[in-house]
């Protein structure tokens, strides 16, 4: 089946940790027989700005890594306190880009557009009713109260008034949608996000050698990912557990103020800040460390919990929205969020029980529940509904 996938944001030269599961997912489509186009159109924050003469005036069409023939739009939003204005150059640079797809690749069977606001807005207004359309979700905000402006909401009220299918990844990020809009729930369906297999299931381990327990943690270093309880959290634990230590994979505007707490709390030797890190390296990283954290306030799923746990690690993470849906009592511990005694008293806890988890049954029930097959089936599932009543 010819599919158009449209994603909200996606790996660049600027950001190339912004969106790479969407790039995992659309390969594993492709894998399984299909023909898939992205059609990528980004517009970077004012903050690039420094960038505007590195971007391409034209779009690019390239095929990636992955073998994803990609139609590619990069520029800089001119107007970064103006919303409206914003959305509207964004609309304009799609719509143009899908312009030429389609006069180079004809129409689509399918439509899938990564984020209900941006890509799906966008494509609901553009494509004909008869080509079927399919939103994933991911972003926090349906999990917020007030995630979302009056006009976004509107906007996304819309898109999916024009849907056949939304997609979300967990429980937790479908009821948010159904408490908020004006959706039928059986217009909903929940698919975890897969885990890119090749990449975490077979993780070389010569590469690292450590001592005690590690602890790992890959996320953006911003103020929702609570790395500043993790760090507080961990520091109990060092006080009981000295021979423990913790890398943090990651970059974010936190970086500064969560090192500097690690100082502050006489840590810093026991913490390792690993930066940006790419797939590979961290399936090296994790394959190499005892157990997994998650300190996120707010998550609409938590993909590297799924990496963590394909990897045969057992996880600690709070109840902050996806975790719910993935973790049990034999992959690991939940704990309440912003409470980073609860955390700590889970990380001892995990250090303490660690045989009780089986890294073989952890790995398995991770690709029973994200594996690229499992995706692939549920997927194709949801494929054959939506063309049955489109």
């Amino acid at each position: 089946m010819k599919i158009f996938i449209i994603p909200s944001w996606y790996p660049s030269n600027l950001h190339p940790e912004s969106g790479t599961f969407f790039q995992e997912r659309a390969a594993i489509l492709q894998q399984g027989g299909h023909d898939v186009t992205m059609i990528v159109s980004l517009l970077h924050s004012f903050r690039d700005i420094r960038h505007y003469f590195t971007l391409p005036g034209t779009p690019e069409v390239s095929v990636d890594s992955y073998g994803l023939k990609t139609y590619r739009q990069e520029r800089i939003s001119l107007y970064p306190k103006m919303p409206k204005l914003s959305f509207r150059q964004y609309k304009k640079q799609l719509v143009r880009l899908l312009d030429q797809v389609i006069s180079e690749e004809d129409m689509p069977e399918m439509v899938i557009a990564n984020s209900s606001f941006g890509a799906g807005i966008v494509a609901a207004g553009y494509f004909p009713s008869d080509i079927p359309l399919i939103f994933t979700e991911h972003l926090k905000e349906f999990l917020l109260h007030d995630g979302f402006t009056s006009d976004q909401f509107q906007h996304i009220e819309q898109g999916y008034h024009r849907a056949n299918k939304v997609i979300t990844p967990s429980m937790a990020l479908r009821n948010g949608i159904v408490g908020k809009f004006a959706i039928p729930p059986e217009k909903i369906t929940v698919i975890p996000n897969p885990v890119w297999e090749p990449v975490y299931a077979d993780a070389s381990t010569d590469i690292m050698v450590t001592i005690g327990f590690q602890f790992i943690t890959v996320a953006l270093l911003r103020e929702e990912k609570r790395l500043d309880i993790l760090i507080r959290a961990f520091a109990k634990v060092q006080k009981q557990q000295s021979d423990t230590r913790l890398i943090i994979v990651g970059n974010g505007p936190e970086e500064l103020k969560l090192k500097s707490l690690a100082h502050q709390l006489g840590i810093s030797g026991k913490i390792v800040f690993a930066g940006y890190k790419s797939p590979q390296e961290i399936s090296v990283l994790l394959a190499k460390s005892d157990g997994f954290v998650l300190s996120s306030e707010v998550e609409t799923f938590g993909v590297v919990l799924g990496e963590a746990m394909i990897s045969g690690l057992p996880v600690v993470a709070t109840r902050c929205g996806g975790p719910e849906d993935m973790v049990t009592k034999e992959t690991g511990i939940l704990v309440p969020v912003n409470d980073e005694t609860a955390l700590g008293e889970g990380m001892l806890n995990l250090i303490q029980n660690r045989e009780q988890f089986d890294s073989g049954r952890i790995r398995e029930y991770a690709k029973t529940q994200f594996g690229t097959d499992a995706y692939l089936q549920r997927m194709e599932r949801v494929f054959s509904e939506v063309r049955k009543t489109s």
